[in-house]
């Protein structure tokens, strides 16, 4: 497997990737949302079996009184949750109208749009890497809900045309002429209860070794391990968050082949040393790491990435079989 990353000059004076604003906005809905579909959630009798590997699981953490485990043998973190109550929680009303909003999207786009360029220069180089060309490719994409990262993909100097999936069960009635050449999904696998399923159809729509690209937040990450409960994820929103071992096995049970993975996150030391009241004081070794300056914490940051211990990954997947 080919392990590849690029070097990240940071600093703490970083400026966010969302606005201040608006995290707070859409982390207030989100725990509206989720106090909402605690009681119903309470009575499933959900247990703590990986839904990866199928092994038995550890308590991790305890978040808004969700509780999430920890796979002893592929190291995935996960909250128990069936689909009946994600579907109602990607359709909550008033999550969704925030999050189509103009104001939100524009500021989004705003924060992000250098980074997205980066991205989309990433998947072209890679497409032409692992397939020989990056021009006039079919293009599948699944839950991207950004409208402006859409409209960049449309307009990319690979796309030949491209469908949006806002829910996985549109596969099963799309109409696609030729098959895709490329998958691209970005943090949506992390709120999937069956992401065997979600990968297997997928390979489906896709070319012979076609290529699947994935970004997701990981259950491995700095941020998580040091702070779990405190760390930027939420119940519904981060119900799965895979290691590295763990997107290996799930690509190899839907006909995939890993190529590719990297951690190219930048907040993990921001987010830790922001939130140090909730590291064991008995932890010394983070609380010397942290009280560095900047560029110490760059270079650590850049370590992280490089270790493959960010708290966000891409992958590069090629399909390797029909399933």
């Amino acid at each position: 497997m080919l392990r590849s990353y690029d070097y990240v000059e940071i600093s703490l004076e970083k400026d966010t990737i969302q606005s201040l604003q608006h995290i707070e906005i859409e982390e207030k809905l989100i725990k509206e949302c989720t106090d909402s579909l605690y009681n119903e959630y309470n009575k499933t009798n959900l247990k703590n079996i990986c839904p990866v590997c199928s092994n038995s699981s550890q308590l991790f953490f305890v978040k808004w009184n969700y509780t999430y485990f920890r796979c002893d043998v592929c190291h995935t973190v996960f909250m128990p949750v069936n689909q009946h109550i994600l579907d109602k929680y990607t359709n909550y009303k008033s999550l969704n109208e925030f999050r189509n909003s103009e104001d939100f999207n524009n500021s989004i786009y705003n924060k992000r749009h250098i980074y997205w360029q980066e991205l989309l220069s990433w998947i072209s180089f890679r497409t032409y890497r692992h397939l020989m060309r990056n021009k006039d490719l079919n293009i599948l994409t699944y839950g991207i809900r950004y409208k402006h990262l859409l409209e960049m993909i449309n307009v990319a100097n690979f796309a030949n045309s491209s469908i949006n999936l806002q829910i996985i069960n549109e596969i099963d009635t799309l109409n696609i002429n030729n098959p895709v050449d490329i998958t691209l999904c970005f943090d949506k696998i992390q709120q999937e209860y069956n992401p065997i399923n979600v990968l297997s159809k997928f390979n489906s729509k896709m070319t012979e070794n076609g290529l699947l690209f994935l970004g997701f937040r990981t259950g491995t990450g700095f941020d998580i391990l040091q702070l779990k409960e405190y760390a930027k994820i939420f119940p519904y929103e981060h119900s799965l968050l895979l290691s590295q071992k763990a997107i290996s096995l799930l690509l190899e049970k839907s006909g995939f082949k890993l190529i590719e993975y990297t951690t190219p996150g930048i907040m993990d030391v921001n987010y830790v040393k922001n939130n140090m009241q909730h590291i064991d004081k008995d932890n010394y070794f983070i609380q010397m790491l942290l009280d560095n300056d900047k560029n110490t914490l760059g270079d650590f940051q850049r370590f992280l990435q490089k270790s493959g211990m960010s708290s966000y990954a891409h992958i590069v997947a090629k399909k390797v079989q029909n399933v």
